[in-house]
């Protein structure tokens, strides 16, 4: 994948390779459509958006406009519809392929226990709470991940995950993973496997393991799929399901060797795990709602976008006012050309300047100095812009640019215990760049985080008092 783009959106969370699960008899006979249909349009979607990089990776201007920024859901409500398109992006094959194959694995049995209608919609509304947990369980990671575009199916399949695991928690899975060269396989309850697969997802979203990965975005989508899953029952087709699988069980005696009988539901043990880990994504959210992670000071929205050829990137930035100045925060999540651009920019004082208050100007061409940190130095790096154009608010805040700028490339080179620095090529792009207020971000903070507390505590009672009823593989 190019690394412009990689460090910008998540790899997909489903790593082992499950080869099929025993709930085909359990089903209705029908053609699973609505899993189909979501699995052509995220494949055709991914065709259309890759093939400008020979169908290997998401081209920028994709991810720019269709990937969904958590901050801008503050600065522009507009962009809302982002939730929505971003479920259908995807970042390279790899990503786009394990998404659409764990779909069809529990996809199928999970549209034929509930029906075509009511799978759609628990799928797409797993995907919308997932975009919600990642915001709210973002403010707990800092102003970072609130600027990193997110994409993948991943939430919505997550809560397929979690819906699959409460229908059919004794199913038995069989599933693969590489081990260098090895295939090790393994057979097992799919209550084990899922639940060990939300573990990751929740310890990895508080440790910060990986952060190109939206673990909270999952964790939120599993826990949506486990609450939704009593609203999106269909109870004629539930009862006969049910009947069915308790009288093959009757009839077949699923028994283990040692004469103890398989749990009806999740199993103790499984339901303890299960809890304390709801519990933890209710202590986070809790914090969240209860304690503010945002400064009380004003803070900023940059939308840069940055044209190279005929390859356009549009990436975002946050300015935070820090005792009177402000300061930018997400720099190391922009694609190598932004990051540049947005350096240079930062480093001449020509993104705010107080001594340029209320000023509208433009030059032909504009020779400046560059303050660039490398090192724990500060260097001085050439910067030539043409046809700059640039306004600016009360404060000496850009409000809208725009230009061609060139200028050198940094390179740095790792010597333990240190490093050294080197002017490397030259590099030149075309930009224009927009700023304003990101909103009321404390808003935007409590409203995620009681959502996200909401579809926890819902998730919990169907965990503890609803298992036995929705099981149909038990």
């Amino acid at each position: 994948m190019n690394k412009d783009v990689e460090s910008l959106v998540p790899r997909s969370p489903f790593k082992a390779f499950p080869m099929g699960v025993d709930t085909s008899m359990l089903v209705a006979r029908t053609r699973p459509l609505a899993t189909y249909t979501i699995i052509a349009i995220n494949v055709v979607v991914y065709l259309v958006s890759s093939v400008s990089r020979g169908f290997l990776s998401i081209a920028p201007d994709w991810l720019g406009r269709g990937g969904f920024v958590p901050v801008l859901l503050a600065a522009d409500p507009q962009s809302a519809y982002r939730v929505l398109t971003a479920m259908f992006l995807h970042a390279d094959l790899l990503h786009v392929f394990f998404n659409m194959y764990f779909l069809y694995v529990f996809g199928r049995p999970l549209e034929g226990a509930l029906g075509s209608l009511r799978f759609l919609l628990l799928y797409l509304a797993s995907g919308v709470i997932a975009s919600v947990a990642h915001t709210a369980y973002g403010f707990l990671q800092g102003p970072y991940t609130l600027v990193v575009p997110a994409i993948g199916a991943s939430g919505a399949i997550s809560g397929v995950l979690g819906a699959y695991m409460m229908l059919f928690p004794g199913t038995r899975l069989s599933a693969c993973f590489w081990f260098f060269l090895f295939p090790i396989c393994y057979t097992m309850r799919a209550a084990y496997f899922l639940l060990f697969w939300f573990a990751m997802q929740v310890v990895y979203g508080y440790v910060g393991v990986g952060a190109a990965v939206a673990f909270f975005a999952h964790a939120g989508g599993f826990v949506a799929g486990m609450a939704l899953l009593p609203l999106a029952i269909n109870r004629g087709r539930h009862v006969i399901l049910k009947r069915y699988a308790q009288l093959s069980q009757a009839l077949f005696g699923i028994v283990f060797a040692s004469g103890s009988r398989v749990p009806w539901g999740l199993g103790r043990a499984s339901k303890t795990l299960l809890s304390l880990l709801l519990f933890l994504m209710l202590a986070g959210a809790s914090y969240v709602y209860a304690f503010t992670t945002v400064g009380s000071e004003q803070t900023y929205i940059v939308e840069l976008e940055t044209t190279i050829g005929d390859m356009v990137s549009t990436s975002h930035v946050i300015l935070i006012g820090e005792n009177g100045e402000l300061a930018p925060i997400g720099t190391e999540a922009l694609p190598i050309a932004s990051r540049i651009v947005f350096n240079r920019l930062w480093g001449a004082n020509l993104i705010y300047n107080p001594g340029l208050s209320l000023k509208e100007f433009s030059s032909d061409q504009l020779v400046v100095k560059a303050s660039v940190p490398a090192c724990d130095r500060v260097y001085e790096v050439p910067v030539r812009i043409v046809s700059l154009k640039a306004k600016y608010d009360e404060n000496g805040l850009m409000t809208r640019g725009s230009g061609l700028i060139y200028t050198q490339v940094i390179n740095i080179r790792f010597e333990p215990p240190g490093c050294s620095v080197a002017l490397g090529e030259p590099f030149s792009a075309s930009f224009s760049i927009r700023i304003k207020p990101s909103g009321n971000l404390e808003s935007l903070e409590s409203a995620t985080s009681a959502a996200s507390l909401a579809v926890t505590l819902l998730a919990l009672v169907v965990v503890l008092k609803l298992d036995k009823q929705l099981v149909i593989v038990g």
